[in-house]
């Protein structure tokens, strides 16, 4: 289980047992993975650790140039990580060529990119006698260094982009100063979903916090961050009024890095304090809400409906239509999601389904 990044704030817990959920690790964690099927000794350790790992006793020495092949659909992100680690492995000098063109000599060249992103990558597995990623599941991925006829190789293959991401972060495990083992790596995850949620009360993550929260999500292979801290008006008390832009802006920042980390950004509403299931106006403010996150880059939407009293209305006219008790309430808060979602994503696409509706007897239980 993942804890949450060290914060220098020892008077207040950062995550409550309740809200702040540590969802399912996919990725294996050391403690319950099964051995590596050939380790090196004194190998760099790879967390988590992969499903195979086969090594052997030779290295390869970043030297200051290195060749680089690209394919068109190679992933920015893991691009710039990969170049990063290079450089300050000692690579001075990183030409780059497309796939398709023969890459010029060098005593080191790296192929980036999964089958979807980089035809020539799947070449260079082929000579490290490495396997496809192709068919394992999103976030799966490839990693093979050694050399071919002399050539000192490196290819990073995911089956999707967010695979060829984390065969990047584990390049950046396995480089110890200027050199990299000779491995063959295969990984995919065992749960679809792998994050965090911030859902606690009280003083809520800085902004500079969560940036470090989403690039700790990139580096430990993560991929969903939702983000309802409950001291947040503008989710919660205010969630009718539209972010001021300044807070507009830094959200847009949270999109942003989370997508370069490719980590799912799920903004979560909490609406129930004072929502009228049974009015138009508040399902049209909810769908103008999501219409602004929308603008910003949001995807992927959430309205929890937990913390709050099944057996009081917010408005009159919720009992006329509703009645009352736990059964009432279960039908008002379909009606509403469903009113909701159908409205919004008829006229959205690229939408995540809707997450974590939460039913207050349910949660109350």
């Amino acid at each position: 289980m993942l804890s949450a990044p060290r914060v220098r704030r020892p008077s207040r817990p950062l995550l409550s047992a309740a809200a702040a959920l540590l969802l399912t690790l996919g990725l294996t964690a050391p403690a319950t993975a099964a051995a590596p099927s050939n380790p090196v000794a004194r190998a760099p350790q790879v967390w988590p650790q992969p499903k195979s790992m086969h090594a052997d006793s030779g290295q390869l020495t970043v030297p200051d140039r290195v060749v680089g092949v690209l394919g068109p659909g190679t992933d920015p992100s893991a691009r710039r990580l990969v170049e990063s680690v290079l450089r300050d492995a000692g690579a001075e000098h990183i030409v780059t060529v497309q796939a398709g063109e023969k890459p010029p000599a060098s005593r080191l060249t790296v192929y980036l990119g999964g089958p979807g992103e980089n035809t020539a990558t799947g070449t260079a597995l082929r000579k490290l006698r490495a396997k496809s990623p192709a068919g394992l599941p999103s976030g799966g991925y490839v990693l093979a260094s050694g050399r071919s006829h002399g050539r000192a190789l490196v290819a990073l293959s995911g089956a999707d982009t967010t695979g060829t991401f984390y065969a990047a972060q584990t390049l950046r495990q396995l480089v110890t100063e200027n050199r990299v083992p000779a491995v063959t790596v295969r990984v995919w995850p065992t749960a679809a979903l792998r994050g965090v949620i911030e859902g606690f009360y009280g003083t809520p993550w800085s902004h500079a916090e969560r940036l470090r929260q989403l690039d700790f999500h990139g580096r430990t292979k993560q991929n969903v961050y939702v983000y309802s801290p409950k001291d947040d008006d503008y989710l919660r008390a205010r969630w009718r009024d539209a972010h001021p832009p300044a807070e507009l802006a830094k959200l847009r920042e949270l999109v942003d890095r989370a997508r370069a980390n490719h980590v799912r950004f799920t903004y979560a509403f909490s609406p129930g304090l004072s929502v009228c299931y049974s009015s138009d106006a508040d399902i049209k403010a909810l769908t103008a809400k999501f219409d602004s996150l929308y603008d910003i880059g949001v995807r992927s939407f959430a309205i929890p409906l937990d913390d709050i009293s099944y057996t009081k209305w917010n408005c009159a006219a919720d009992e006329a239509e509703f009645g009352t008790g736990g059964g009432a309430a279960g039908a008002a808060q379909a009606r509403l999601l469903n009113a909701v979602w159908r409205e919004f994503s008829a006229t959205h696409t690229g939408l995540q389904p809707l997450l974590c509706t939460c039913p207050t007897p349910v949660a109350r239980r």
